[in-house]
């Protein structure tokens, strides 16, 4: 399913002529893309996995996190599985994750505060940054990669024949996000309130889709912890 045709599902679950005068393809969209990041942020699902490769600059300690560039395949970070550093002998190290002022304050990871080969990395303000500087004469005067690979949000919808995994395959909760905010326009909080409630019940199903996806199927007991939910749905 597309977007065009998506909208087309969202419109027929409203009332016949609903609103039909003030609510817009461009509200449905923005209103889709809306009710996808919800969906999103309420869990790492296995099609949001991703990975980007950059090469080191040297002496240089931070690098920017991927914002959404759907030409050069990259996706808005939300978090990293892991970061690996590949040197000339395409040997790969994954980098430990630490707190940036432990690492520039405490006197056990000083050495990490000058040039050398990268063993940690801290994450903070959109930028991922490298302990030690990365020093290119110790790896034959080439560059380092830094693999990365992380849970990045779904490209954003703009044309007709747009799509995603959600409209493919998950398209349910989505339909029942976006058909709340037409009642919600239209001021008909008893109805916003019971379809959110449906898209709710609808995101608990794909959270164990996914699950199954990313860890095999296994019984309910089994499940990792459940992730924070897609937020409050009291009336605003």
């Amino acid at each position: 399913m597309n977007l065009a045709e998506f909208r087309t599902v969202v419109r027929a679950q409203w009332p016949s002529g609903y609103q039909a005068s003030t609510i817009t393809d461009a509200m449905i969209t923005m209103w889709t893309n809306w009710g996808i990041r919800r969906i999103e942020r309420s869990n790492n699902y296995y099609w949001m996995e991703h990975e980007v490769v950059k090469n080191t600059v040297d002496g240089q300690r931070s690098y920017r996190l991927p914002v959404e560039d759907e030409a050069n395949a990259a996706k808005l970070f939300k978090s990293e599985l892991h970061l690996d550093l590949i040197d000339v002998n395409n040997s790969r190290e994954p980098l430990k994750k630490w707190f940036k002022p432990t690492i520039e304050k405490d006197v056990q990871f000083a050495s990490l505060v000058d040039t050398g080969i990268p063993t940690h990395y801290a994450i903070g303000q959109q930028q991922y940054k490298l302990y030690a500087l990365p020093k290119h004469s110790l790896n034959e005067d080439t560059a380092f990669q830094i693999n990365l690979d992380y849970f990045g949000y779904s490209y954003t919808l703009d044309s007709d024949g747009d799509t995603n995994e959600i409209l493919q395959v998950h398209t349910e909760p989505l339909v029942h996000l976006v058909v709340a905010q037409g009642f919600k326009h239209g001021q008909d909080s008893e109805m916003w309130q019971w379809t959110m409630s449906l898209a709710q019940t609808g995101i608990g199903e794909i959270d164990l889709a996914s699950d199954n996806q990313l860890y095999g199927a296994v019984e309910e007991q089994l499940r990792p912890a459940d992730q924070q939910g897609i937020g409050d749905t009291s009336w605003h």
